[in-house]
Formats: C-alpha cells, sequence, structure tokens
C-alpha cells in the first residue's frame, strides 16, 4: 500500500459539519456534497480503472492504493482527544450515511481514513460522495 501524505491538522473539537468540511477539502464534483450514499447491496461491481483515475483527479490529497482498490486520506490532530472526537464525528457521518470507512488512530493524534465499498471489494461512487 501506498503510504499517504500528511493533511493539516484536525480541528481541536471537530463536529460532524467541520469533520465533513474538512475530510472535502478539496475540489469536488458539482453536487458531491448534496449527494448521498446509496445502499452498498445495491452495487455489484467495483469503478473501472478510469472512472476511479478520473475522479483522483478532483481529490488531490487523497492516495489511491497500488492495487486501485481503496482511496487514503490521514489527518494529523492536536492531540489525542481531538484524533478521537474526529473519528467519532467521521463514525456519525459513516453512519448516517450507511457506508463506514477504516479510521485508524495511530502515533496519539494521527488519523488515518481508508474508503472502499466492502461488498465489492473496491470504490464505487459512495466512496467519493462520503
Amino acid at each position: 500500500s501506498t503510504t499517504p501524505p500528511v493533511a493539516p491538522a484536525a480541528p481541536a473539537t471537530p463536529t460532524a459539519a467541520s469533520t465533513r468540511s474538512l475530510a472535502s477539502s478539496q475540489a469536488l464534483p458539482d453536487g458531491a456534497l448534496s449527494k448521498r450514499c446509496l445502499a452498498c447491496e445495491g452495487f455489484t461491481a467495483a469503478m473501472s480503472k478510469e472512472e476511479v483515475a478520473e475522479r483522483m483527479q478532483k481529490l488531490p490529497m487523497w492516495v489511491l492504493t497500488d492495487d486501485g482498490t481503496k482511496i487514503v486520506r490521514s489527518f494529523v490532530a492536536r492531540n489525542f482527544n481531538a484524533a478521537l472526537d474526529f473519528v467519532n464525528a467521521a463514525g456519525a457521518i459513516a453512519e448516517a450515511n450507511s457506508h463506514h470507512p477504516d479510521l485508524l488512530i495511530s502515533s496519539y493524534r494521527n488519523v488515518t481514513v481508508t474508503l472502499y465499498t466492502h461488498s465489492v471489494g473496491g470504490l464505487t461512487e459512495n466512496d467519493f460522495i462520503l
């Protein structure tokens, strides 16, 4: 897997809205913030490499894994509590969208977010919406 770059620090006490803003702090496709995730069971196949490459051009702070099945971004929080708040807020957004990323806190303040659609073992539109 590719090691993702470190992004700007997360806010000290993020809310769901600020987490959404932080996670989406680059150019997004038109209407992306107004879209909601679809039920994962509705997807039968992952996006093609071409579709993923096109979407990745609009997400410069995210990294595509070497196998092309996941997108990853890392954040550095001010401290452990801020990292935990970020993970909890991101988890609330994920739960509201029924699309659940892998969230990892390491070295007490580094948060790594990994997105892919578990049911197809690759990337779908949901991963680029969340």
